[in-house]
């Protein structure tokens, strides 16, 4: 018959993930501590930015995709803001989305043909107006 042994007691919930699950948590925690600081703000804006998406398509049930477009673009814009990203920058993943989307919802009988030009117009304003604004107000 064999004998059981006691459990260890486990003094933090990080260290019962960590013995519950082989390491996966010290495995994780190596896996960030080598990024470099543009490659961790990245992720933080990507994961931001699926969390957004989510909370988006969640709150605008009746166009669910379109919502997790413009959830995402918000969610990573304000991530950008609270990285010390400029106004340039923020306008830039702002507004090509905002276009989409407008696109999509106005024309109603081919919404991926909307949602792909207002896109494509939205970049192009984007790079063209939002440069002249900018450089015009001093931004």
């Amino acid at each position: 018959m064999p004998t059981d042994t006691a459990p260890t007691p486990v003094t933090s919930t990080s260290t019962a993930l960590t013995k519950s699950n082989g390491g996966a948590l010290d495995r994780l925690h190596a896996m960030v501590s080598d990024l470099t600081p543009t490659e961790r703000a990245t992720a933080i804006r990507g994961v931001s930015s699926v969390g957004g998406g989510i909370a988006g398509a969640y709150l605008w049930s009746r166009h669910r995709v379109l919502g997790f477009f413009a959830g995402a673009a918000l969610a990573g814009a304000a991530a950008a803001v609270a990285q010390g990203k400029g106004a340039r920058e923020v306008a830039h993943r702002l507004v090509p989305t905002a276009t989409a989307t407008a696109g999509s919802l106005l024309w109603r009988r081919h919404p991926v043909l909307g949602f792909i030009g207002g896109g494509i117009a939205g970049g192009i304003a984007a790079e063209t107006m939002v440069d002249k604004l900018a450089s015009k107000f001093g931004a």
